[in-house]
């Protein structure tokens, strides 16, 4: 079938535009206007005006926010200031009387002090936890509100204050503080999304071991449970398992961090043995082995890497940042 000559016009006419757009694209000579890649989409003034006033309402909301966060950020100074000592690793002004080492009675005569205080932290979207379940006042912790919607924003706040105590150690992402004039250490963890500060008592190695009055008690192996028990007081330790063992913490060592954990084994009647753990760096650790030394000698090394010394029997060892001190002989079970 023959093909009319107006279809082959017009396939040319219509091609031809196309082809020489496209020569010239390639070629670059293409020069009719284009829109930039972050110009904005639009046809006419009312998009204009609808753009801008957008632009200037978000540039007013982010003002106020910023405002607000600036508030926020000196309302926490602000508590933080009273919260934190200006002397390191101390409770501030607001908690008084109300330190690490107090009984629970006397915590409980300061009662109205202590709900002014749970008042201010709770206002600030703080969490205050005073732990006296032992009959002594052991920790303060401050860390955010479990309900805080803005708990990084405290952090940052709360960082920023204990920053502003000099000579911090780390030992396992946790900053130490110590006081040895008033025997305070300050301990602060900053995770993800979470932080907390614990206030806590310490003693310097040649107070966590010595022959006599060290805390821990060497004198105390083959004596009976309740002498150990009365030694231990106003502190409460559970005696459910008496007839084989008994737990309880302690202040922990120099710049370590955490309590002491001491774990007494009992055989018929008597202590048998005495299991000190606590978390410290090595140099800390060496302080007590230099201890260790001066009342009882160079000791000898055991197949395992603990360092023993027979009279008394004491086995020391240091792994994981911990310092293990076993006074006695485990009996066997």
């Amino acid at each position: 079938m023959r093909i009319p000559r107006s279809t082959i016009v017009m396939a040319v006419l219509t091609c031809i535009p196309f082809g020489l757009a496209i020569r010239d694209y390639v070629s670059g000579k293409d020069t009719r206007p284009t829109l930039s890649e972050d110009a904005v989409d639009v046809v006419d003034s009312d998009s204009v005006k609808d753009y801008e006033e957008y632009e200037r309402e978000r540039r007013e909301q982010d003002a106020r926010e910023e405002a607000r966060l600036e508030e926020r950020k000196k309302e926490l100074k602000g508590a933080l200031a009273t919260l934190l000592g200006k002397q390191v690793a101390n409770p501030g002004t607001a908690f008084g009387s109300i330190k690490p080492g107090i009984t629970d009675s006397e915590l409980a005569k300061d009662d109205q002090h202590t709900t002014e205080l749970r008042k201010l932290t709770r206002d600030v979207g703080l969490s205050l936890e005073l732990d006296d379940s032992t009959g002594i006042l052991t920790t303060i912790m401050l860390s955010p509100r479990d309900s805080a919607s803005d708990s990084d924003t405290i952090c940052e706040v709360l960082t920023a204050s204990v920053e502003n105590w000099p000579g911090a150690e780390e030992i396992d992402d946790v900053q130490v503080w110590i006081d040895p004039t008033t025997g305070m250490r300050a301990e602060y963890t900053h995770g993800y999304d979470t932080c907390a500060l614990v206030f806590r008592r310490y003693v310097p190695a040649d107070k966590w071991f010595a022959k006599k009055d060290g805390l821990v008690p060497v004198a105390m192996i083959g004596q009976p449970v309740a002498k150990l028990v009365r030694s231990l007081e106003p502190q409460r330790v559970d005696l459910s398992n008496a007839e084989y063992e008994i737990a309880w913490t302690a202040p922990g060592l120099g710049n370590g961090y955490n309590a002491t954990s001491f774990l007494a084994y009992i055989a018929k009647g008597k202590v048998a043995a005495v299991s000190a753990r606590t978390y410290v760096p090595y140099e800390t650790h060496e302080q007590v082995q230099a201890q260790l030394v001066k009342a009882y000698g160079e000791p000898k090394e055991d197949d395992e890497g603990a360092l023993v010394w027979k009279k008394p029997a004491l086995q020391l060892t240091y792994g994981d940042s911990t310092t293990h001190l076993l006074v006695g002989t485990v009996p066997e079970e």
